[in-house]
């Protein structure tokens, strides 16, 4: 099993370092969980700092925030080649079929490092889930925790061990505790999703609940959606409700899924009179991209329902009505067309997943990425591409490029990387000196935050 920490170096998820710890007790899909590890292996821990793109600086918050100076950081990086060879490595390692961050909102700054180092998509196949989510997950559903304790990992372990913990030995330590408490619960979740592989439309009956960092809803799946999403009918919703008389439009749930537009005012079942649609649609697309665990409903404690004001008798009412319609002919082509791809994608695509994942995911994903990435340990071959690149691509290109070998690029792509990096600089500079002025005067009297900030300085001005 791999547990990762990414720490980023600004509030764009731009990837400073990746600590992790690569377990060797994680049992390969279709062994007991509790199978020993092989000769005793002791996990293998490290810290991979990367050095940032050039114009791309630390932010001051994040510089004063970090246990670490990352200016110090920076300095102890390694040649991109060296940490390419190494991620690689480590996410093909047999142990790393199962990934646990310490928290999903680090997935960016994940999918961000793979594109600084130019790799593919390296989490593409393996289960991913946050230790963060686990841990919440078993305060709602189990009361093995306090719900208040997944908040801040760190800070909640330290005060179960009484020592000052790393978040990535919190995550660990918490898991351990999870794992001798409840293995079921983590067998369940490390083994597969009640939403895995295909379904028939509407062959389903299930209610399900879906738990995010943040988010929780009940649902029922109805069929695949455009752009691997799955369309489901929130249960919160009542689908035997008065319905008016146009459609409000496309809402975005609290949940961070994204409702499917609101149904037709009138549904006619075959020859029959048919259960009248909702007032507001509970049609509602949601991704199952690694950030949400999904749980049969029945795992759900009351409390946990009473807590999201969720009354189990109105979610077991509207399952009733919900199935009734699934037979309806004009409900099914309602489904169907709320299942289409959205007209705007970036949109659709955010619903279930971390902020900012989608455009990292689609230059993952695309054909032209796919190809420096593969020419990336031969720097010349990948220069003699630059003129087929453009935009992100080429900027991707350009970035590694010059870190690696700069003195393989002309005066050309000099000259285009240099215009590249100052408007990066100039896009930033008068914001993040002010930034800096307003923190030296509130740390006026910690002579370690201002040495920070004269060290980030002084980094500001040689680069």
């Amino acid at each position: 099993m791999l547990f990762l920490h990414l720490i980023p170096i600004n509030e764009d998820s731009e990837p400073l370092a990746l600590e992790y710890v690569l377990t060797p007790d994680a049992a390969p899909r279709g062994a007991a969980p509790s199978s020993p590890a092989p000769e005793n292996k002791l996990p293998e821990k490290g810290l991979l700092i990367l050095p940032p793109r050039a114009g791309i600086f630390p932010a001051p918050e994040y510089s004063l925030g970090m246990p670490r100076d990352p200016v110090a950081m920076i300095a102890e990086a390694r040649p991109l080649p060296e940490l390419r060879d190494k991620v690689q490595a480590l996410f093909a390692s047999p142990e790393a079929n199962v990934i646990a961050l310490t928290s999903f909102r680090f997935l960016t700054a994940l999918k961000k490092l793979f594109l600084r180092l130019l790799l593919p998509d390296l989490t593409c196949g393996k289960k991913i889930v946050s230790v963060k989510s686990l841990v919440r997950l078993a305060a709602l559903y189990k009361g093995i925790f306090r719900e208040d304790m997944a908040r801040n990992l760190k800070k909640s372990y330290e005060g179960i061990t009484g020592r000052p913990e790393t978040q990535l030995s919190g995550s660990l330590g918490f898991f351990g505790i999870l794992k001798n408490r409840e293995e079921r619960l983590i067998n369940y979740f490390l083994t597969g999703s009640p939403l895995s592989g295909d379904f028939a439309p509407f062959s389903s009956e299930k209610i399900l609940a879906a738990l995010g960092e943040n988010s929780f809803m009940l649902f029922t799946p109805l069929m695949p959606a455009g752009d691997g999403g799955i369309l489901v009918w929130d249960l919160r919703v009542n689908p035997g409700a008065a319905a008016p008389e146009e459609s409000s439009g496309d809402n975005q749930g609290k949940d961070g899924s994204k409702e499917a537009g609101n149904p037709s005012a009138s549904l006619e079942a075959d020859g029959a009179a048919a259960p009248e649609v909702p007032e507001k649609s509970g049609f509602v697309i949601i991704y199952d991209r690694g950030d949400l665990l999904f749980s049969p409903a029945g795992t759900v404690s009351q409390s946990t329902l009473n807590l999201y004001g969720i009354s189990s008798a109105a979610v077991k009412a509207n399952h009733s009505n919900l199935i009734k319609l699934l037979s309806n002919r004009k409900f099914r082509e309602e489904a169907c067309f709320r299942a289409l791809p959205d007209t705007d994608a970036a949109e659709t695509r955010k619903a279930g997943a971390a902020p900012g994942l989608n455009q990292v995911n689609a230059l993952l994903e695309h054909p032209g990425y796919r190809g420096i990435s593969e020419n990336a340990p031969e720097p010349a071959r990948l220069i003699s591409l630059l003129p087929e690149l453009s935009g992100d691509l080429l900027h991707l290109a350009l970035d590694y490029l010059y870190t690696v070998s700069p003195e393989l690029l002309d005066q050309q792509y000099a000259m285009v990387y240099g215009e590249m990096v100052r408007d990066r600089v100039a896009a930033k500079r008068d914001d993040f000196i002010m930034r800096v002025n307003d923190l030296g005067e509130k740390y006026r009297s910690s002579p370690e935050a201002l040495n920070r900030l004269k060290r980030l300085c002084d980094y500001l001005s040689r680069n």
